[in-house]
């Protein structure tokens, strides 16, 4: 039902609230002065949603996984990308991702596709945990997925 100032009443049920945090999130980012990233479609929407703004409006302190590629990944995959005659594109790289901290991200912990976390290695069927040694030469600059603490 709509509000009288034309906002919508938000009912979120478990799946709802999970992808509504991204969403408020992106749109809270685009509304700072000096944004990482701009959805100004993600900004316009939240607006036409009556919220709770305090359960949802929070960014310092909460955690925010990202898969960091390193630039030689990325220009991998625009290369491939090409080829393949595949228009959507990469929009960025992060080679180190302690260089997001001066954005206000305290990295937490990164990971990458040879070294996950050791409760998650420990859980691998055993063929897996030798080859991970073997192909860390390989595939451990290709990605890392990296946990960070929202600082400010």
């Amino acid at each position: 039902m709509g509000q009288p100032d034309g906002r919508h009443q938000a009912r979120l049920g478990a799946v709802q609230e999970t992808l509504f945090i991204p969403l408020a999130a992106r749109a809270r980012e685009t509304e700072k002065k000096h944004p990482v990233l701009t959805d100004p479609k993600a900004a316009e929407l939240v607006r036409s949603i009556d919220y709770d703004a305090a359960k949802y409006g929070r960014g310092a302190g909460g955690l925010l996984a990202l898969d960091t590629y390193p630039k030689r990944t990325f220009d991998q995959q625009h290369r491939l990308a090409a080829r393949k005659g595949i228009d959507a594109r990469w929009a960025w790289s992060c080679d180190d991702p302690r260089s997001l901290e001066r954005f206000g991200l305290e990295v937490m912990e990164s990971v990458t596709i040879t070294r996950p976390p050791r409760a998650m290695r420990s859980q691998l069927p055993a063929r897996y945990r030798y080859l991970l040694p073997l192909a860390h030469p390989l595939l451990s600059q290709a990605m890392a997925i990296t946990l960070f603490r929202c600082g400010r």
